[in-house]
């Protein structure tokens, strides 16, 4: 504790032992009148009465004056001190003189200033005190010898003075009375003074504990809600509010299974466990939630109270989705090198097969037997197939790395369509609408680009394979709040859509819900636009599906710019 505030804990403390010295000395001789009134009158010498009550009258406005000085903020309280007790001193003395001297009925009286110096004045004051009384003492006892105490009016004469051994006696056994008392009174109140530091001190530690704990608990990041036997939440930190969205004035005081059903305490389900919490908004989260006895004792077992409980949630559903992305990269990694492997494994012998067979085609070319042309037919386009099936495989596992630049958007949709629907192996009344605006330019790798768009629109031509189809195809430029600029590519059908089960999953590798579908086409999609920085998307529109594809426009320095956007009309093809 710093050195101020020391001193002004000690002055606090010595105000206060004044005030008690003020109130004793008050309750003292105010009780002198009334307890002189019972003592037998023979052989006793008192002041005259009206005297007696002027000097305890005075006394007591001098006591409270002293109170009411005592009161100012920058008062010398040392030398107040002493002042109170040379008081004190001097009033007994002047009593214990006109009242017999060494035959007065209050020579006791001197013990009240010589063991309370000790809780007014600093190091020895008991001791300083008692001398001063012994010393006023032999004065008053040396005036009684030699006749010289002065008779008051209306008081009876005093008897001639007692022998000196008496009064040698008197004095001693006065003298070291007064010396004993102050000496305990004096060890006492160094007692006195080092429990009230160490009490001021062990507070000063728990209030500084309690607001250590207390911000602890307030600003940890993990959830923690307590509950007494009866299962009410008795407290309720700033983290759970944040996690579960429930203010403190709303749970607190109610039972646990009303505000939070979903947090079991059943010892069955274990003290940890994941459930899903549904917050004060509605949204649904996953938190990990563990609860033990509360314990009011550290290593006491015998203090915990039966039922109470300390529970701590934490929302780990950001914690979990990134466990799903690292377990979804770790298993997109092994597929592709599986991938790699069986398409590299595969080419070299379906090489040999196309060749062969289109050598063997060559050969039966002008023949007559249809069926050995018809054979031909079937191996060389399953060949083909399986070859293109590779290349998926191949550029799924093995991307090629993106080469950015400007290129005319509207083109490549057009060439794109028709790579397309020359390689549908049947005639369809599909058709396309272009609406990317001419002179409209994309910023990308073009080959990766067209790759995506390729397989974006066979999923729409075989979605519109039982219909008169329309796959619309659109690009827009738009800016979010940060300022980034985003080229948005949508493309549209109107076939039967996408179950709603499967939107999620229609992007995971090998998962398709085509008879003749790998599951790569999408996946090489999403692929392909991450190496843009980009996503995409798909939804239902009602009449069909949608894709919707985003990726950023170049902003760095140094990268070319954007060419102006023409304004023509879309027009279909």
């Amino acid at each position: 504790m710093p050195s101020r505030d020391l001193d002004a804990t000690g002055d606090e403390r010595t105000r206060r032992h004044l005030l008690g010295f003020l109130f004793a000395r008050v309750l003292l001789f105010s009780l002198l009148p009334g307890g002189v009134t019972l003592l037998p009158h023979q052989d006793v010498f008192l002041p005259p009465w009206p005297l007696l009550v002027a000097f305890v009258a005075g006394i007591l406005l001098f006591s409270i004056a002293s109170a009411l000085w005592l009161r100012r903020p920058f008062l010398n309280l040392q030398r107040f001190s002493r002042c109170q007790v040379l008081f004190d001193l001097l009033c007994c003395v002047l009593l214990i003189a006109h009242s017999g001297g060494s035959r007065s009925i209050f020579l006791p009286i001197l013990i009240f200033p010589a063991s309370t110096g000790s809780l007014v004045l600093h190091r020895h004051g008991s001791l300083k005190s008692a001398a001063a009384a012994t010393l006023l003492l032999g004065v008053c006892l040396a005036l009684d010898y030699f006749g010289l105490l002065l008779r008051l009016p209306g008081q009876p004469t005093l008897p001639s003075g007692q022998p000196w051994p008496v009064l040698l006696n008197i004095f001693a056994v006065y003298g070291s009375t007064f010396f004993l008392i102050a000496f305990f009174s004096e060890l006492l109140t160094r007692r006195l003074i080092r429990t009230e530091r160490a009490l001021r001190e062990s507070e000063r530690d728990l209030a500084e504990l309690s607001r250590l704990y207390k911000q602890i608990f307030d600003d940890v990041s993990v959830g923690i809600i307590t509950i007494d036997d009866l299962g009410r939440i008795t407290s309720y930190n700033n983290a759970a509010e944040q996690i579960t969205g429930f203010p403190v004035a709303k749970v607190l005081d109610r039972p646990l299974r009303v505000c939070f059903a979903e947090l079991h305490l059943d010892p069955a389900a274990g003290s940890r466990q994941t459930v899903d919490l549904q917050r004060a908004d509605g949204q649904s989260i996953r938190v990990a939630c563990a609860h033990a006895d509360l314990r009011l004792r550290q290593g006491d077992p015998s203090s915990s109270c039966a039922g109470c409980r300390v529970l701590t949630i934490e929302d780990v559903t950001q914690l979990e989705r990134m466990e799903h992305q690292m377990r979804q990269a770790e298993k997109m990694a092994a597929i592709g090198s599986m991938s790699a492997a069986i398409a590299h494994d595969m080419r070299n012998p379906l090489a040999s097969i196309s060749g062969a067979a289109q050598l063997l085609h060559v050969e039966v070319a002008g023949q007559a037997n249809s069926t050995h042309n018809r054979l031909l037919d079937i191996i060389l386009r399953e060949s083909s197939r399986l070859a293109a099936i590779i290349t998926d495989f191949l550029q799924f596992a093995q991307p090629a790395s993106a080469s950015m630049g400007w290129f005319d958007g509207r083109r490549l949709v057009e060439e794109t369509w028709m790579i397309v629907a020359m390689a549908a192996n049947r005639s369809s009344s599909c058709r396309l609408d272009n609406q990317v605006p001419s002179g409209f330019d994309f910023w990308g790798d073009r080959q990766l680009l067209q790759t995506a768009l390729r397989h974006l629109l066979e999923n729409s031509r075989h979605a519109c394979r039982e219909r008169e189809g329309v796959v619309e195809v659109s690009a827009c430029e738009e800016t979010d709040t940060d300022g980034v600029s985003w080229l948005c590519l949508r493309i549209s059908d109107n076939g039967p859509g996408i179950p709603p089960a499967e939107l999620e999953k229609i992007f995971d590798p090998f998962y398709s819900t085509r008879e003749d579908g790998t599951g790569l086409g999408l996946a090489i999609v999403r692929q392909l636009v991450a190496r843009h920085h980009g996503r995409v998307a798909a939804e239902n529109t009602g009449c069909g599906c949608a894709f919707m594809v985003r990726w950023p426009l170049p902003v760095e320095e140094g990268l070319p710019e954007h060419p102006a956007v023409s304004s023509a009309e879309p027009a279909s093809s």
